[in-house]
């Protein structure tokens, strides 16, 4: 069975989706969302004999990529990023993933972990997870 939807922040205008830690809701912690520039690996540049070139694309779909960073995560808030990353099996299966309000308030399909990692923590309550979630172009 294909994992949920990621477990984003909670958000008042999608009350239906799974509700993540986050900076507000039901489940504060320490949060920082990042969005790459998008790439376009697709792009082609073909370089001819007499040192012009020619450019173009094989698709003008993006890559995009999102790194989060928790931090002060307590073992619950914990658990529920680690579950949502076993029943993906690492990067293999994909998932919905919603930019959360602040950022567009978008919801993309088909998105996977590209890392997902436990920095070292001093404390049981004071976790931290940095989340790399990739949408390759169709």
């Amino acid at each position: 069975m294909p994992p949920s939807q990621y477990p984003t922040p909670f958000n008042s205008a999608h009350p239906g989706e799974p509700a993540g830690p986050g900076p507000w809701g039901t489940s504060p912690c320490g949060f920082i969302f990042h969005e790459h520039e998008l790439e376009y690996p697709s792009n082609i540049v073909k370089t001819m004999d007499d040192g012009g070139a020619t450019y173009g694309a094989s698709s003008t779909n993006a890559l995009r990529r999102w790194v989060i960073t928790y931090s002060g995560l307590d073992p619950t808030q914990a658990g529920v990023l680690d579950a949502h990353y076993a029943s993906a099996f690492g990067s293999l299966l994909g998932f919905s993933f919603r930019v959360p309000l602040s950022r567009g308030d978008t919801l993309y399909t088909d998105c996977h972990y590209e890392q997902y990692s436990y920095p070292q923590h001093e404390k049981y309550n004071n976790q931290t997870r940095v989340v790399t979630i990739v949408k390759r172009p169709a």
